[in-house]
């Protein structure tokens, strides 16, 4: 009798073990996903903070290029009014 007892003990544990260890994987596996998609969301906003910086660079240099032909526009525009 004491052993059937034990039998049922060791029985109980085991399909505790079993169900906590497949709840486990079930969660493992949710997390892994939600990891892949912030790794993905991740590598997607240093593609675009890195597309917004190359932008800015040949912005301000455009903006550097039409600064020092103002300079020269406006002498000349100054020269005509003169005229």
């Amino acid at each position: 009798m004491r052993d059937k007892s034990r039998l049922t003990e060791k029985e109980s544990i085991k399909l505790t073990i079993t169900r906590n260890l497949d709840c486990n994987l079930i969660r493992y596996k949710e997390v892994e996903s939600e990891v892949k998609w912030v790794e993905q969301k991740h590598d997607a906003l240093l593609a675009e903070r890195e597309g917004i910086f190359i932008s800015s660079k040949k912005m301000k240099m455009e903006l550097e290029v039409v600064g020092k032909e103002w300079i020269e526009y406006e002498a000349n525009a100054k020269a005509a009014e003169a005229e």
